[in-house]
């Protein structure tokens, strides 16, 4: 992935601001809307599922997963939204780029995507699996060096200042072999 300071700034910001009082009774209920019953399904507490989860690799994947999910989410009668607040109060202190990037979270949904092709170590070419049309050429370092042609995962792609990047939530699907 390219560098991009102010995007991390900003996924940090409101990562913080997200863990105030007000959020945090929203956040665990958005925790347990996402999981539902999979823990309860392989006996596990949360903290247990969390554990193999890590165990198998793919901890950090969920995580960002589940946190950009709550950054979409809106709860109550007024659906409010942690990054319509924090971006309303806080916004200021962000680039254009980062604000963007954090919209692009807000109001992009996750989709599932394929890899139609690679360039190692410089971007990827996905197309939507479920809608098709024409692939969007995606500048990812790091993706690039573990992508492989027809992989799939679900993620969502902003649009920040018009350049084309996955947000940092992307859940790899893997095929059995």
């Amino acid at each position: 992935m390219p560098r991009r300071p102010d995007i991390d700034a900003a996924v940090e910001h409101i990562g913080r601001y997200a863990g105030r009082d007000e959020w945090v009774a929203h956040r665990r209920e958005h925790l347990a809307t996402m999981l539902g019953r999979i823990p309860e399904h392989f006996g596990l507490d949360l903290e247990g599922l969390f554990d193999e989860v890590g165990r198998l690799g793919h901890l950090s994947s969920m995580v960002g997963f589940i946190d950009e999910s709550f950054l979409a989410a809106e709860f109550g009668p007024d659906r409010a939204n942690v990054t319509d607040d924090y971006l309303r109060r806080r916004g200021w202190q962000e680039t254009p780029r980062g604000r963007e990037y954090l919209q692009a979270i807000r109001t992009t949904p996750p989709v599932l995507y394929e890899v139609c092709d690679v360039a190692w170590g410089e971007w990827v070419e996905v197309r939507d699996r479920q809608l098709g049309g024409i692939p969007l050429r995606i500048v990812e370092h790091s993706g690039s060096r573990t992508l492989q042609r027809w992989d799939c995962f679900v993620a969502r792609v902003g649009h920040p200042r018009d350049e084309i990047m996955l947000t940092g939530g992307v859940l790899p699907l893997t095929r059995k072999g």
